[in-house]
């Protein structure tokens, strides 16, 4: 049964890890832990003189998953839902096997590292039977433990804090867990020790409970912050949520903490007299004490003013920021007034116009309409016109060609009878001009001209497109020798 131990650093993992270890929980080889005294990776004897109960192929192991993502337990990676389903962890998740093969032989066995709490996703998906137990500390103490040591600013630690509580109660909900909260264990150090041992299904003696008490020591309690005056520490919204959220599950050991009036007076004066010796002072602890109250209570007298400060300043800010808007408003509203009209008038001239198109529309309808049946009315005369023009034009073109061959013919008589002279074309043509004069009264005479001056473009085109040319020319000796043109 697999059993892994996270935690933020500095929040009594170690301690924790010390105390399942006796109670029977396998965390490896001897020669596999990491001592003080070894200096790995920064061990000193001043941070847990104890040791630190990590079984360092596992640290090396959590390296690598963290490494993968390019971070590493101080510089955490970005860890979205589902990270540990990524194609680059299945070399890891084969070297799994062999990681715990000194561990099978043992029914509970488990490993403690800070750096479960960034990687615990990957172990639940490796161990589907993994139980977690969470390590717990007041934000406050953990802070002043890590400073000096991995970071000097305090905001540093807080969204460090912030990055492992975040990422560690993202996964919770996907395998059994416990919260043991650090204080419960100088609180009511047996209950304790039985419930995480009942969580884990160790079962242990009153001999083993005992010995496991005894890892258990006050005077490597420091840094000790009371719970009743995290309100007033300096931490943001966010850690004193995720701190709340933690510590409602933190058993019932620590719960009664809260009810325990001595526990909470002893724990502040521990915390008043360790703050004193840090700071060298060596004064009375009732005088201090009430000084401390009398301090805090100047403090929040100096706060409530500045408080009442800056809501008159507010509350004059906001009045001056409502007779501002209200003008404006009265302003908007005036404008829309005139928009409406304008509004109103437009549509008012919109529909008047389209009455206006509508009639002119229709009136120009009916005068293209009349227009139209003028211009048809028209046409039909021009077609009477154009199909008598045709007709007239066949018949003058009968007479012409009936008229043509009789004087042909006249004109091949008379010249079979000509013998004078003179040239038979000149003396033909002088003689039918005669003739014509003679025969033709002068007005049919003009007539004809008139006739031909009238028709002869129409005619022309006519004539030329119906008459061949080689008739056409006969034709025209012809003419001239009747007419001489």
């Amino acid at each position: 049964m697999p059993v892994c131990i996270a935690g933020m650093h500095r929040s009594g993992t170690s301690m924790i890890a010390k105390i399942l270890n006796v109670c029977g929980l396998y965390l490896g080889p001897e020669d596999e832990l990491l001592y003080p005294e070894s200096g790995y990776m920064g061990a000193t004897i001043d941070d847990n003189p104890k040791g630190y109960w990590e079984n360092i192929p596992f640290i090396e192991f959590n390296n690598e998953i963290l490494k993968t993502f390019d971070g590493d337990y101080i510089r955490v990676p970005s860890l979205l839902s589902g990270w540990s389903n990524d194609p680059k962890l299945l070399p890891l998740k084969h070297r799994v096997a062999g990681l715990i093969l000194k561990h099978q032989t043992q029914v509970f066995w488990g490993w403690k590292d800070p750096r479960n709490s960034l990687t615990l996703e990957f172990w639940q998906d490796v161990f589907p039977d993994l139980k977690v137990v969470i390590c717990v500390r007041n934000p406050v103490e953990v802070i002043d433990s890590i400073t000096g040591r991995n970071f000097t600013n305090r905001q540093d630690i807080i969204d460090w804090w912030l990055q492992y509580h975040k990422i560690m109660v993202s996964s919770l909900s996907r395998s059994p867990y416990m919260i043991t909260h650090y204080e419960s264990y100088f609180f009511d150090p047996k209950a304790e020790i039985e419930r995480v041992c009942n969580f884990i299904g160790l079962d242990v003696s009153e001999d083993q409970v005992k010995e496991a008490t005894l890892v258990i020591q006050s005077h490597l309690h420091r840094h000790i912050y009371p719970d009743e005056l995290l309100e007033h520490a300096l931490l943001p919204a966010a850690v004193r949520q995720h701190y709340a959220a933690l510590c409602q599950e933190a058993g019932q050991t620590f719960q009664q903490i809260k009810s325990n009036l001595n526990y909470q007076n002893n724990v502040l004066k521990r915390s008043l007299i360790e703050a004193h010796k840090r700071l060298g002072i060596e004064s009375d602890y009732q005088e201090q004490l009430a000084k401390a109250l009398g301090d805090q209570a100047e403090h929040e007298k100096d706060y409530q003013e500045r408080l009442n400060k800056v809501l008159t300043d507010h509350a004059a800010e906001l009045a001056s920021h409502d007779e501002f808007y209200q003008k404006e408003l009265g302003e908007l509203k005036h404008k829309h007034t005139e928009l409406e009209t304008i509004h109103a008038q437009m549509q008012k001239y919109y529909q008047q116009e389209i009455v206006r198109l509508n009639t002119e529309t229709t009136r120009k309808d009916e005068f293209y309409q009349k227009e139209l049946g003028e211009l048809k009315h028209k046409h039909t005369e021009l077609e009477t016109v154009h199909a008598q023009m045709q007709k007239y034009y066949q018949q003058e073109i009968v007479r012409l060609n009936t008229e043509t061959r009789t004087k042909r013919a006249k004109a091949g008589r008379m010249s079979a009878i000509d013998n004078s002279s003179v040239e038979p074309t000149f003396f033909t043509g002088k003689l039918i001009r005669g003739l014509y004069r003679r025969i033709l009264p002068l007005d049919l005479r003009l007539r004809l001209r008139d006739f031909r001056s009238v028709v002869a473009a129409p005619f022309r085109s006519i004539y030329h497109f119906l008459v061949p040319l080689g008739i056409r020319l006969r034709l025209r000796n012809i003419r001239v020798q009747l007419i001489g043109r």
